[in-house]
């Protein structure tokens, strides 16, 4: 075998050596990038989760608000009603 042959070889294996590390490198960065992807998923998926929460539980204040805005309401006509009566009873005296 010629020296050319040899130094042939050689850098055919070293080149071979490289494509293997680069391709372990690359799996291992997609592994990495696969794990925080799927960690950063889960904790959107926990913040959606506690945002849902927070949306029902302010829903349902909503709707007692607006309930006790209706009471309020109500009772104001009620009172506003019954001043006016006294003021027409007054007038009339």
């Amino acid at each position: 075998m010629s020296a050319i042959d040899q130094a042939q070889a050689r850098l055919d294996a070293a080149l071979d050596r490289l494509e293997r590390a680069l391709e372990t490198r690359k799996a291992s960065a997609d592994q990495a990038t696969d794990t925080a992807l799927a960690a950063e998923v889960e904790g959107m998926r926990t913040e959606c989760e506690s945002l849902r929460e927070r949306l029902a539980a302010a829903e349902t204040r909503h709707e007692q608000l607006k309930g006790a805005m209706a009471a309020m309401g109500t009772r104001l006509d009620a009172a506003i009603g019954e001043l006016d009566n006294m003021i027409e009873a007054k007038a009339a005296e």
